[in-house]
């Protein structure tokens, strides 16, 4: 009876050391596998943080067996432990086929200080699509097929540290701010958590969401980084409205094929595809295509999406957001989609849609006053009064539902 007791035992330690080695060598992918109660990727953020220890661990346990076998047969063959000695291949197998697997499945390295170059030199078409930001008289173009290769650029933009940020399964471009309590903070790609890039900063070990900006596991979990508005749209519309923009340049080290998404195609085939990624994606809300695109707008702790769909071929919506009088401006032509408060001074605006020498604007039916579709102000009575953007970025309808199911929506069309 003792010797069937003691072999369950070994039996048993020899089933933990596989475990503890599988959990060690697949942390990378255990959050995309687990969604339940984030169990996924607190398994995946300690078994990172540490691998070796998951890997010593594996060892104790498998020694533990082994003495467990010597003892009960009071010598030492090689021959006598078969099943040991394969266990023990197992576990140093794992972490070199996870190591090569990791190269392989995250093949996208963020970039560093990149190069950037003038609209003149950029090797864009007028139809490819740009993550655009201005920031205190600065602009940046991001090409969204280089951001697909690599996720996140951490630069600067005129002095401030920032983020550039781009998921492609989510079709979220956000940008922060990387100083977080004084520290500037670079990051990497590190996994994917309900379909939407995982990042992790190198200062600190921490993971973070992309799709919400806030520290999920480790050292800053629960801190927030701080979203700037970043603007997603064709390379035209972009370098028409900032002719003197900077655009990142293809001159990164890699040799990636910028003109197409990983995946094969353009941003527009990417958009238009219905292809489900399972397990990745989690349907919870069938109220439109899962690949519809929304502009997802927050104010204070209320969200709000306005599918693509809805907004017709040229919106201006005056709307109204947790009690915040919102405009939102959305061009299917250029794709710009953005929101702004209608708050200017003391006044709430009602704009309405113009058009001047063939450039669309928008007007305030009161005052007269005229701003461009990048909230800056057109006429001599409005100069220097810019429209203040919310915090709002595109994504891909499930997604945004997913991260936010009490989300309101802006018109009934369903599909």
């Amino acid at each position: 009876m003792r010797f069937q007791v003691r072999k369950l035992v070994r039996r048993t330690l020899l089933a933990v050391a596989v475990i503890l080695s599988l959990l060690s060598a697949a942390s990378f992918i255990l959050p995309t596998l687990i969604r339940v109660n984030d169990i996924g990727v607190i398994l995946g953020f300690y078994f990172t943080q540490n691998k070796l220890l998951g890997v010593a661990l594996s060892f104790g346990v498998l020694l533990a067996a082994f003495l467990i076998k010597w003892k009960d047969r009071g010598r030492f063959r090689l021959g006598d432990f078969k099943i040991e000695t394969m266990t023990l291949v197992v576990v140093l197998v794992l972490p070199v086929v996870s190591s090569f697997l990791i190269s392989r499945v995250i093949p996208f390295i963020s970039l560093d200080n990149p190069v950037f170059t003038s609209a003149d030199n950029a090797v864009l078409r007028d139809s490819d699509f740009v993550m655009g930001i201005s920031l205190n008289g600065a602009s940046r173009a991001y090409p969204l097929t280089m951001l697909a290769w690599h996720h996140i650029v951490n630069n600067e933009v005129n002095g401030k540290p920032m983020g550039m940020t781009y998921c492609p399964i989510c079709n979220t471009a956000i940008a922060f701010e990387s100083e977080v309590e004084g520290n500037v903070l670079q990051f990497d790609v590190v996994t994917n958590y309900r379909a939407n890039l995982v990042m992790v900063d190198r200062q600190t070990g921490s993971w973070w969401q992309q799709l919400t900006g806030k520290a999920i596991q480790g050292k800053l979990s629960g801190t927030a980084l701080k979203l700037i508005p970043v603007d997603l749209m064709t390379w035209g519309a972009w370098k028409k409205l900032y002719p003197d923009t900077r655009v990142l340049s293809r001159d990164t080290g890699f040799n990636h094929n910028y003109d197409v998404f990983p995946s094969g195609g353009s941003y527009t085939d990417w958009q238009k595809s219905d292809r489900i990624f399972h397990p990745l994606m989690k349907i919870t809300d069938t109220r439109f295509r899962a690949r519809e695109t929304v502009l997802g707008v927050q104010v204070g702790d209320v969200f709000k999406a306005y599918p693509f769909s809805n907004l017709g071929e040229l919106a201006v919506i005056n709307d109204e957001i947790n009690g915040e009088p919102v405009l939102i401006l959305f061009d299917s032509k250029s794709q710009i989609a953005s929101a702004f408060s209608r708050k200017v001074s003391e006044n709430i605006l009602t704009l309405e849609e113009i058009t001047e020498g063939g450039e669309v604007l928008v007007r305030d039916k009161n005052t007269g006053s005229v701003w461009d579709f990048e909230g800056r102000p057109i006429a001599d009575e409005t100069e220097g009064t810019k429209l203040e953007r919310l915090k709002y970025h595109n994504a891909f309808w499930f997604a945004w539902a997913d991260f936010h199911p009490d989300t309101l929506v802006y018109g009934d069309h369903q599909f």
